[in-house]
């Protein structure tokens, strides 16, 4: 298809604010840079667990980096919903590896991680509401 503005190139994925998108919105590209990252870090788990590393240790660098930051739990609600089946194993398969590896005795599951987000959303949202609440209620009484 033709770009309708001339000097305007069409691409098929872009990244917006660390999240991966694409022209069909099935977020393939982000769930092959979430398995190359987890990868990634896996590798330097190992190189740190040979340094001496103890395993509470490598249970928050884990979690600091793969679970956290990989993931994009900040931005998992907006993208987790488009995710296909067969994405949604090769994550769950990524977070099998932690375990199986000897990181975590936790076994984390793209499920779970997306329940957490949400909860962390809808709950910050819920804080914010009462105080909406309470905040007009009071100049309510005061211009009364």
């Amino acid at each position: 298809m033709p770009s309708l503005l001339p000097d305007v190139v069409r691409v098929n994925c872009c990244k917006l604010l660390g999240i991966f998108v694409d022209c069909n919105l099935n977020f393939c590209q982000q769930v092959d840079q979430v398995v190359k990252v987890c990868s990634q870090s896996y590798y330097l788990l190992q190189q740190m667990r040979k340094q001496g590393l103890d395993v509470g240790c490598l249970q928050v660098v884990l979690q600091s980096i793969v679970i956290s930051k990989v993931l994009g739990l900040y931005a998992l609600p907006a993208w987790c919903g488009y995710v296909s089946r067969e994405n949604i194993s090769r994550i769950d398969k990524m977070l099998q590896k932690a375990r199986r590896y000897g990181f975590t005795s936790t076994l984390h599951c793209f499920e779970e991680l997306l329940e957490q987000a949400d909860d962390k959303l809808f709950s910050v949202q819920y804080v914010q509401s009462i105080v909406c609440i309470t905040y007009y209620s009071q100049i309510d009484r005061c211009f009364l």
